[in-house]
């Protein structure tokens, strides 16, 4: 019964997915894509190859993944037996997978134009799946854009629809993501659950172990506490290689070059990027790098100037071109955030934030711009919404985290 080998290879794939054993998981559901063309079953054909996009995409294939989305949709449309609602339905997840690999390329309007669109498709079904697969790709798009409050938003509204006893899956990925974002939000108080999360590390565990274990890392280097966060990045290094996971190792590779970064090691840091670098420049991934933040900014630009000046093995196999290209992609980051946080403050408040930056006092402040002490401070509470934080400090640092000054 070639319907039930279909479904019965497709669960033994997501079985190899859940342990991490990625070859093994693409092995089965290229069984199931091929079973599933022998009969033309459409459903059958959508689920193993979304399944099949999305371990490509943590393997780094993410060239490949697309090309499986763009082909699936060209199928649907040529099919005339199926009705234009169906297609919808059907192809909402692939709009959801291609809208999250534009982004991460950097084309962001047109990425989140797709996810949108297959999120809004996805509402329309009962599938817990389809619902809760939608919504954290249009959530990891946000995030990637750089909208981290929006991704929140989304997650929330994801967590509404989704049972841990359910999902497992979709749950950990959800879980993973809120923490990445309460971090990049400064809010910490969210976490405290995160780093009490005992990871089970077994086999049957593994994907668990991945991803709490990365979300794990990022409270810790928050936390300041580098030492602990080097020691459990090199664990998930180790098993990231070992399974081919490339898109979760190029994330590993740069904390860990934020990591001595933070211990000031700056060329074992320029070493983790290289690696990053390596393991991304064939599909010309951007956010990834940009999602990271300054840090990894400055270590691009040294590695811009050590190939201009010598040649080293790891060197001369990085694309100067692709170095250019994610610098480039940094400084239109800046220029945008610029404009969208110029808009948003006044002009009289971005003046009294320059002031603070440079340790001016409220009375200070109000002498200087010819205003009222009173008003100084009314000031500097709209700039603290604004920017989203707690205190003055926070403000500077966000402030030129962001370009704005």
């Amino acid at each position: 019964d070639i319907i039930w080998n279909t479904w019965a290879h497709i669960s033994h794939g997501e079985a190899h997915l859940l342990r991490f054993e990625l070859d093994e998981c693409l092995e089965s559901l290229n069984i199931a894509r091929i079973s599933a063309s022998k009969v033309n079953n459409l459903y059958l054909k959508l689920v193993s190859e979304t399944k099949t996009a999305y371990v490509l995409r943590l393997e780094g294939r993410f060239n490949e993944a697309y090309k499986i989305c763009t082909t699936l949709l060209e199928t649907f449309h040529a099919d005339s037996s199926i009705e234009g609602f169906k297609i919808g339905l059907l192809s909402s997840i692939i709009y959801s997978i291609m809208g999250f690999i534009l982004v991460e390329k950097n084309e962001i309007e047109e990425g989140i134009k797709f996810s949108l669109k297959g999120y809004e498709l996805s509402r329309r079904v009962t599938s817990v799946s389809f619902k809760g697969y939608s919504a954290l790709l249009l959530a990891e798009s946000y995030y990637k854009a750089g909208d981290y409050k929006k991704a929140l938003e989304i997650i929330e509204d994801l967590e509404s629809i989704l049972n841990k006893k359910v999902a497992q899956w979709l749950f950990v990925l959800a879980y993973s993501l809120k923490s990445k974002l309460h971090i990049l939000r400064g809010e910490y108080d969210e976490l405290e659950t995160l780093y009490d999360q005992k990871i089970r590390t077994d086999k049957n565990h593994a994907f668990e172990s991945y991803f709490y274990g990365i979300a794990k890392a990022r409270y810790l280097l928050s936390d300041n506490k580098s030492n602990e966060a080097i020691d459990l990045l090199e664990k998930l290094s180790e098993g990231l290689k070992k399974d081919h996971a490339n898109e979760l190792l190029a994330e590993v590779e740069l904390l860990q070059a934020r990591a001595f970064y933070k211990k000031n090691k700056l060329n074992d840091a320029i070493e983790f990027v290289l690696k990053a670098l390596q393991l991304a420049q064939d599909e010309r991934l951007i956010r990834t790098f940009i999602n990271e933040g300054e840090e990894i900014e400055i270590l691009l630009k040294r590695i811009k100037k050590e190939k201009a000046m010598k040649s080293s093995a790891i060197l001369d196999a990085i694309s100067s071109e692709y170095v250019g290209q994610v610098l480039k992609a940094f400084d239109k980051e800046k220029i945008v955030k610029t404009i969208i946080e110029e808009e948003s403050l006044t002009k009289r408040e971005l003046e009294t934030l320059k002031l603070i930056a440079e340790d001016y006092s409220n009375q200070d402040i109000a002498n200087e711009l010819f205003i009222s002490k009173t008003t100084v401070k009314t000031h500097v509470r709209n700039i603290l919404l604004k920017l989203e934080v707690k205190n003055r400090n926070d403000a500077v640092s966000r402030a030129k985290d962001k370009g704005i000054i």
